[in-house]
């Protein structure tokens, strides 16, 4: 009853309810923002027709990556000598997004080489890292990716068997992981991905079971946020209804207004660092 008269029973606005809605079409904005890999993924798999089309392009010999814009809905193959490997760059003024560099690649899964609630990715060094100089670009440590089958029915990659993870290790050409045992050949780059949550643990096992089931052994990885929008706006729900039926003297509610106020602050400051 206390969330019926709430959201329905209630006229009027003070300064908390106008500063808690405010944040939960924020919420809904750094959604479009935080979930623009997906988009852009979509639009790609119409471009290189099938889930196995990334690999051809990346490792063809003349392309980098991608350039996409989404204002004007174009994707262009970037040259080796002209755009950075194994990236898509993304632009969409709409959002206020000018240039968003989001690291892809092609890797073999190995299976033969396994650790507990985990997949170990390994992938050949693209031929515009061979050309360069630099290092070559892998996802950082605790980053979110999202892995998923290449299957040659699969033409989108959030239509196929996929599960979302974090890179726990990198490693470079000639490295090896002392506590996993995994051992990166001289001409292959190396990633280590586990669950994000103990409570996505499942995913991993039922990946597993279908590489081996199936003999599946290549999946494509893209560095993509998880859509965590039900929790935050329920979050804030729960902060609200405590906020507005909390007994107190003014200046408590007034102190728990400001703290608000500057967590919310501290949070939209974090999101661009």
């Amino acid at each position: 009853m206390k969330e019926c008269r709430f959201y329905f029973g209630s006229f009027g606005k003070d300064k908390l309810d106008s500063l808690l809605w405010a944040y939960r079409f924020k919420v809904y904005r750094n959604r479009d923002r935080d979930m623009i890999a997906y988009r852009v993924l979509y639009q790609l798999a119409d471009y290189v027709k099938k889930l196995s089309g990334f690999e051809q392009y990346l490792y063809s010999g003349k392309h980098a990556g991608f350039r996409v814009d989404l204002d004007k809905e174009s994707i262009v193959p970037m040259s080796i000598s002209g755009g950075i490997c194994g990236t898509i760059e993304v632009s969409f003024n709409n959002l206020g997004i000018i240039r968003k560099r989001v690291r892809v690649g092609v890797y073999d899964i190995d299976s033969g080489h396994s650790i507990y609630e985990g997949l170990i990715l390994r992938r050949k060094l693209m031929p515009c890292e061979d050309l360069s100089s630099e290092m070559p670009r892998i996802s950082l440590p605790r980053r979110a990716v999202l892995v998923t089958l290449i299957e040659d029915h699969v033409k989108y990659s959030t239509l196929g068997l996929s599960l979302f993870g974090r890179v726990e290790k990198t490693l470079l050409p000639g490295e090896k992981d002392e506590d996993s045992g995994v051992e990166c050949g001289n001409d292959e780059v190396c990633v280590i991905v586990t669950p994000i949550s103990p409570y996505l643990r499942l995913p991993f096992k039922i990946f597993s079971h279908y590489i081996n089931e199936y003999g599946l052994n290549k999946a494509l990885v893209v560095e993509a946020d998880a859509d965590l929008t039900n929790i935050e706006l329920r979050t804030l729900h729960s902060l609200h209804l405590t906020l507005k039926f909390l007994e107190g003297s003014t200046t408590d509610i007034d102190h728990m207004l400001k703290s608000v106020e500057e967590a919310i602050a501290i949070a939209e400051a974090l999101q661009y660092t």
